[in-house]
């Protein structure tokens, strides 16, 4: 048990699971050794067979909470929402006070669409444990689904309150109370919030394009400027840094040359579902260049892309080089992954030796990969491709988890 618990410890998936295998074999009613063998398992991202070990678990001490809350996760992982609450529950009968179970199961409520069972679930996570700082997060995520705004915005601001500058989710919060703030149109409030986000957070050209809308609707033009010119430094494809650079460069011009009275400019506005699809994008180009770069070198672009997204990557950068010269804009020599899009991105993924040496590891499995793809891209990319600007409440939240789900796995 000692030695496979080091060598997972280590990411040496094999090793651990041939030890826990040993030790099950010296001892077949040992709880530990069942439920380390299924996290092995979920680790390397084998869940048929992570269950049924977590299962034996379960049958070996039916009182132990561990097991049923791994169960719980793994199926919330792979998007079996129902049966990752039924573990949460059975979990929750053992031990009804346990904040983080309460927690787990609220978030998972909250992406079903229960949002009062959820905030219910949070609440009572807080009640037992008030010092957390994502407690307070998951809490303000609920009261905004529901509509409650200003209950939301106050769990944001405990979330700060509470979070050291070591956490690492500190900029989430940050960016959650921001896009509150957005959403109610308090751009004076927004704006210190879209900036800390910029500071702490990824680097992401949703983030600049939500500070330049703020600046703009204050009426602080020249900033917005500056702020979608660095969204497009970012994501050099990014159509509403683009498009509005373009609205106000050309505005400006006219004003140059003819002052008139109502100088008011009409930009597009990022929707939720845009800047969502956007988000998630832009995660995975830096992903995928990251991971390929440490496995395959500098070459990796060359070895491991396929050929027709090479020369259509190569053509959209010619095109924007063309067209950033003739609007005399500054030009950069960004990595071609930048112009890549969704679909582009998935087939990047699945390519056989890029999912086999390099991605299976992040996903439970191909089918799995590929529903999501199919799902976020049934959602929205065909909408926004035709400048439909609409989407139901019950789209724009499953689009928000299934990227999210790609996005979580990632991360970790």
């Amino acid at each position: 048990m000692n030695i496979g618990t080091d060598h997972a410890k280590r990411k040496e998936s094999n090793l651990a699971i041939s030890y826990f295998k040993k030790a099950i074999a010296l001892d077949p009613l040992n709880y530990y050794a069942y439920t380390n063998l299924g996290h092995a398992y979920h680790d390397k991202g084998i869940e048929k067979q992570a269950i049924p070990n977590y299962e034996k678990a379960i049958r070996t001490d039916p009182q132990r909470i561990d097991a049923y809350e791994l169960l719980g996760t793994l199926y919330a992982d792979k998007g079996s929402l129902d049966q990752a609450i039924e573990n949460y529950e059975k979990a929750q009968k053992i031990n009804p006070r346990d904040p983080f179970l309460l927690h787990n199961t609220g978030n998972i409520l909250l992406k079903q669409g229960f949002n009062d069972q959820a905030i219910k679930n949070l609440e009572k996570a807080i009640d037992l444990e008030p010092n957390i700082a994502f407690f307070h997060d998951s809490l303000g995520l609920a009261y905004s689904e529901k509509g409650l705004s200003e209950k939301a915005i106050d769990q944001y601001k405990k979330a700060l309150e509470l979070a050291t500058d070591s956490d690492p989710n500190k900029w989430q919060y940050h960016f959650d109370l921001a896009r509150e703030y957005s959403d109610k149109e308090l751009y004076d409030e927004s704006i210190e919030q879209w900036k800390q986000t910029i500071k702490l957070g990824p680097k992401y050209a949703s983030f600049h394009n939500s500070l330049a809308e703020a600046f703009f609707k204050l009426g602080f033009q020249d900033k917005a400027l500056a702020e979608y010119e660095q969204a497009t430094k970012i994501d050099p494809t990014n159509e509403i840094a683009l498009h509005n650079i373009k609205q106000i460069t050309n505005a400006q011009t006219q004003l140059k040359k003819k002052p008139v009275k109502n100088n008011t400019i009409q930009i597009r506005v990022a929707s939720k579902a845009y800047r969502i699809i956007n988000n998630f994008e832009n995660e995975l180009r830096l992903f995928i260049r990251k991971k390929l770069e440490e496995k395959y070198g500098e070459k990796w672009w060359m070895q491991q892309i396929p050929n027709a997204i090479q020369i259509k990557c190569a053509d959209r950068k010619k095109e924007e080089i063309e067209d950033r010269r003739k609007w005399g804009r500054e030009i950069y020599d960004l990595h071609p992954i930048f112009y890549s899009d969704f679909m582009m991105l998935r087939e990047i993924i699945e390519k056989a030796d890029n999912y086999r040496d390099v991605f299976s590891r992040f996903f439970t499995s191909k089918t799995f990969l590929q529903s999501r793809f199919e799902e976020i891209h049934a959602i929205i990319r065909k909408p926004i491709a035709h400048n439909r600007n609409t989407i139901s409440s019950e789209d724009l939240r499953l689009l928000k988890y299934y990227s999210e789900d790609i996005l979580r796995r990632i991360r970790e």
